[in-house]
């Protein structure tokens, strides 16, 4: 069964601005055309316009999986089942599955069909559609082109403020960017500095394996050229000598590739390639992907710094030779879980372990045995606690474990259950002498009723040092 879809508030409001656009398109098709953009960058479905001409049915809009007189006959016969008074139908389309088709013109067919079923929202659409209708049929021919990307940039850019996985925004623009010139092929190269080359990160048209290890140096080839010198460019006829050897994977010699420009310089390069119907790209082409390319850039570089932000706080709250977390997030958390223990009443343990004798180990062995010591401390502990509790390198061969929720019980048998473990272990930076064990003191305390983080802290450090006390190499609780 088809999923049901429905369209949103935020959507509908999109909708509905697009009628305005419609008027100002350059001449019937391009209004068509302009439509199928603009509903598609809002419903992030595909979105395809049919009109019957001489008998047949064609695009008016951008072509998709299903053939035009596929989709048109489709049409007419639900649209015979349901009456000629229906203004916004499904129908099923074999190995392609439910469409929403809304009638535009009634006279001289012309048809809106959307991927899915939204006929839930069939009344909203049915009202949205008439005035688009009545849009496309005020549409003049013009002598200069419309700006019919105006609408689907502006769609994008409210899309894509929405959106935060950089793969889902890298998908969106290729998307975008072949649907708004009709182009079969679309491709996003962004730049990175680590590695001082292009490379190709989303595809549109043909699948990305094919270009997933190519790397591209700035001045080298077409997108190498755009990236460095900062400049769009049109190609007609690649064959003529104005581009390099044209690549069996596209169908056509004519191609626009577009900088993508950020606060500190060009990031990457949008190509589109191979326009429907074989015709070359012309200047009305490039201005429209230049047109989106400012919203692209902006929704790249955005997504950018939110991921060196969340590196960064990672970084900081990292230990980076144990990978284990630091003493500063590991006293922010233990004062997080006291507050919920204090308001659930669930019992609360902290551990403490200390390494018995790594100052000899260091002057024994040197710095890097003991710091692969201290690597093996941070494996043990990380595969023997649970995936919630916290494990932290305090500082020099001092470590703690907080465990939410776990009994005084429990928690000594995972203490024992580390000792034992690390006993055993072998650190893997040698030589290590073969008589020579690294073990540790381990110290725990529960609060099974409010406590203080400090008090908690301090009961487990008394049992540490009553485990010192004792003989080393063992676990004493609080």
């Amino acid at each position: 069964m088809a999923a049901i879809n429905l369209i949103l508030p935020d959507q509908l409001a999109e909708l509905r601005v697009i009628e305005g656009a419609l008027t100002a398109a350059a001449d019937r098709r391009a209004a068509m055309t302009a439509l199928a953009d603009s509903v598609a960058s809002v419903l992030d479905v595909a979105v395809v316009v049919i009109e019957r001409s001489r008998g047949e049915w064609i695009f008016a809009g951008h072509s998709t999986a299903p053939g035009a007189e596929t989709l048109g006959r489709a049409w007419e016969e639900r649209l015979a089942a349901h009456g000629r008074d229906a203004a916004v139908i499904d129908v099923a389309i074999p190995d392609h599955g439910v469409w929403t088709c809304a009638t535009l013109v009634s006279g001289k067919p012309v048809v809106l069909l959307i991927q899915g079923d939204w006929t839930l929202s069939g009344k909203l659409l049915a009202d949205i559609a008439s005035g688009w209708g009545a849009a496309i049929g005020r549409s003049r021919s013009r002598s200069l082109p419309a700006p019919t990307g105006l609408s689907t940039t502006y769609a994008l850019a409210r899309r894509l403020t929405q959106m935060s996985d950089p793969i889902h925004i890298q998908q969106m623009i290729v998307r975008t960017a072949a649907r708004i010139v009709d182009a079969e092929k679309a491709s996003l190269a962004l730049y990175s500095p680590n590695e001082r080359t292009l490379a190709i990160t989303a595809t549109h048209g043909y699948p990305p394996v094919v270009v997933r290890h190519l790397r591209i140096a700035p001045g080298v080839g077409v997108i190498g050229s755009v990236f460095l010198r900062k400049l769009p460019v049109v190609v007609q006829n690649a064959a003529k000598g104005q581009a390099g050897r044209a690549r069996l994977r596209y169908r056509t010699t004519s191609f626009v590739a577009v900088p993508l420009l950020g606060v500190a310089g060009a990031i990457g390069v949008l190509s589109v390639t191979d326009k429907r119907g074989g015709e070359p790209f012309h200047r009305n082409d490039l201005s429209l992907v230049r047109g989106m390319s400012g919203v692209a850039a902006l929704a790249l570089e955005r997504v950018s710094a939110a991921q060196r932000a969340d590196s960064m706080a990672q970084e900081a709250a990292i230990d980076p030779l144990t990978g284990l977390f630091n003493r500063r997030h590991f006293l922010a958390r233990l004062e997080e879980e006291a507050e919920r223990a204090r308001r659930q009443g669930a019992p609360l343990t902290a551990m403490m372990l200390d390494v018995d004798g790594f100052k000899q180990v260091n002057d024994r062995l040197g710095h890097a045995a003991g710091d692969s010591v201290l690597r093996a401390i941070g494996d043990i502990l990380r595969r023997s606690v649970r995936i919630f509790d916290v494990c932290a390198r305090l500082g020099g061969d001092e470590f703690a474990v907080l465990m939410p929720g776990s009994s005084a019980e429990s928690s000594a048998h995972i203490a024992e259950r580390i000792r034992e473990d690390l006993e055993g272990s072998r650190p893997a930076t040698g030589p290590w002498p073969e008589g020579m064990h690294v073990t540790a003191s381990v110290g725990i305390a529960t609060a099974l009723n409010a406590v203080k983080a400090e008090e908690l802290m301090a009961r487990a450090d008394q049992a540490l040092y009553a485990a010192k006390r004792q003989g080393k190499n063992c676990v004493r609780s609080a």
